[in-house]
């Protein structure tokens, strides 16, 4: 569940860091960390930055930028279902029992990593 590689964006505004890094990704699994949030009054007034958030949503919903730069580049999408398992891996040593908490987490469900050819 470890990525190869991360796209590594320092504050919030990936837009561009993450368009100039596509085209250099490596074989393996990339991670890209983004701060996406939509639009609204709550989030004006809680985040100073909420113009970068906005564009990181835009950017991953909407905007066609980013697609015609992973298909050009090569890139697969991918979700984390088809990544092993750190159990799978040997990273732990066994399971977890029957019932227990995922250990992916709800963060990781809903993430997405980016694999290249």
């Amino acid at each position: 569940m470890f990525p190869d590689n991360f796209v590594y964006v320092p504050g919030v505004g990936s837009r561009q860091i993450l368009l100039d890094a596509i085209p250099r990704l490596q074989p393996g699994v990339t991670e890209a960390y983004l701060h996406p949030a939509v639009d609204s009054p709550e989030l004006e007034a809680m985040a100073t930055d909420w113009e970068a958030r906005v564009d990181d949503h835009r950017l991953l919903v909407h905007d066609r930028d980013l697609r015609v730069a992973l298909e050009d580049a090569g890139v697969t999408v991918i979700g984390y279902r088809p990544l092993p398992r750190p159990h799978a891996l040997g990273i732990l040593s066994r399971p977890a029992p029957r019932g227990a908490p995922d250990e992916r987490g709800p963060a990781i469900r809903t993430g997405t990593r980016i694999r290249t050819r």
